[in-house]
């Protein structure tokens, strides 16, 4: 369902799902979470009244690692949350074998679909996802502010569900305007809508999805492996970009379109400068890492190499006094 925004939505989704209970009250995250979920989540488990120094749990490491510390968490986990695209490496995650891990010991998976969404395949339903929750603007050829989605398996019954946060968008349409005072919900994520979304940012996303959609994600899919394999390729040949690490999986099926490129920390804020100079902006992640995304929909070939030279330029160019 399209609604809300991402962290609105995440907040709905956890009101619904994060229900502790007993010795069962851990949500677990992947450590370096992209800021807005932590915030979330730390507000979520203080509103029930719990410690987020010990609700939460977060692990270090790849998806196998995520599905280890699931196991060995048992039944002391209530919910992982996890980005599906891990923002930070750009690791495409599991979802299946996080779903089963998490269903294992009894508790549900939810994941932020932020970087996935029009990035990668997904199969949330598939896959057994629980819950999950997306912004636009970032694959989906939408811009900042643009409304977010959820989604809920059909397997729950979010009319029931206890503690959920409700609005009026989300009575049954048949009777909505009749304006009674008990509520007849809807079912899955429809039934957690608050209030009617803005047209004018309706339409501006309809137009949006629909360039997208012609384009079709198996083709964007295999454009966007040749095109981050391309750019993996020119980085690795450049002699001059020797000293700089990749942070993200070397699999192509374990990544989206994305590089997640380490400097020696003392060096970034020059390259940074440099690549300004050029005018190429980029996503630098403190200390050390520049974020890469050579998105398919609107990126070239042509574009991946100018921007190779561009950085290899910029780390030759001499220090700013």
């Amino acid at each position: 369902v399209v609604m809300n925004s991402l962290t609105t939505n995440l907040h709905l989704l956890l009101s619904a799902f994060y229900r502790p209970a007993g010795a069962r009250d851990k949500i677990l995250m992947e450590a370096h979470a992209f800021p807005s979920d932590e915030y979330a989540v730390q507000s979520c488990v203080r509103a029930r009244g719990l410690d987020p120094d010990v609700a939460i749990v977060r692990v270090q490491g790849d998806g196998a690692a995520l599905v280890k510390a699931v196991e060995d968490l048992g039944d002391q986990c209530a919910v992982v949350l996890v980005g599906a695209v891990q923002y930070y490496s750009g690791e495409w995650f599991d979802g299946q074998k996080l779903a089963a891990a998490a269903h294992n010991t009894g508790a549900l998976l939810g994941l932020d679909c932020a970087h996935a969404a029009g990035n990668v395949p997904l199969k949330l339903h598939d896959d057994g996802v629980d819950f999950a929750c997306w912004c636009s603007y970032k694959y989906l050829n939408s811009g900042p502010g643009a409304l977010a989605g959820a989604f809920v398996h059909e397997r729950h019954d979010t009319r029931t569900l206890e503690g959920a946060l409700r609005g009026w968008w989300g009575h049954e349409r048949a009777t909505r305007f009749e304006m009674k005072q008990d509520p007849v919900f809807r079912q899955g994520a429809a039934g957690l809508q608050l209030s009617n979304p803005p047209t004018l940012a309706m339409v501006a996303l309809r137009e949006a999805y629909r360039v997208h959609d012609a384009a079709t994600m198996p083709a964007l899919r295999e454009k966007s492996l040749l095109l981050t394999s391309y750019l993996e390729l020119l980085v690795a040949l450049e002699p001059r970009l020797g000293s700089v690490g990749v942070v993200t999986p070397r699999d192509p099926a374990r990544r989206g379109a994305q590089l997640s490129l380490r400097f020696d920390a003392a060096a970034l804020d020059g390259v940074l400068e440099a690549l300004k100079g050029r005018h190429v902006f980029v996503d630098a992640r403190r200390p050390d890492v520049i974020r890469v995304a050579p998105a398919p929909l609107y990126n070239s070939f042509a574009d991946v190499l100018a921007f190779v030279r561009c950085l290899a330029d910029a780390l030759d160019a001499p220090a700013p006094a």
